[in-house]
């Protein structure tokens, strides 16, 4: 072979193994943007001696509270779940409660942002109209 038909063979060689590298970093950067959630967190106020998270966080989802997100926010339909169990099962799983010292923190997340915002909203408000005797407004 020429030395000018080596250098340009080298050179394409060069150009396939960069040009494939930038594509698999695409595709990988792609995919997980694809599957990325949006976490929301909201401070719930200051825990008191014997505070237990999984007490804690059955009182606040209940499932009148689940009911009425679920349809306020139709999330049924929005998910496409067969029926209002599948969705309380799956707000029960993205919804956490962490305790960062004594600060009491409810985090919920999902993959439609603003979607998640509005359910964590939902679900710390109905908690607090609970809290005061009062039964959130269905909408």
């Amino acid at each position: 072979m020429k030395r000018n038909t080596m250098l340009a063979f080298v050179a394409l060689l060069m150009v396939v193994i960069i040009g494939a590298g930038g594509a698999y970093w695409a595709i990988k950067k792609y995919r997980a943007q694809k599957n990325q959630e949006f976490l929301y967190e909201g401070k719930m106020g200051q825990a008191k001696e014997g505070f237990s998270i999984d007490v804690f966080e059955q009182q606040i989802l209940s499932d009148d509270l689940l009911d009425q997100i679920i349809e306020e926010h139709q999330l049924v339909t929005v998910w496409g779940l067969a029926d209002s169990a599948a969705a309380k099962e799956q707000i029960k799983q993205k919804f956490t409660i962490k305790l960062d010292g004594s600060e009491v923190k409810a985090r919920y997340q999902d993959k439609d942002k603003v979607l998640a915002q509005k359910v964590l909203e939902s679900i710390v408000k109905g908690y607090y109209l609970k809290l005061r005797g009062r039964q959130p407004a269905s909408r």
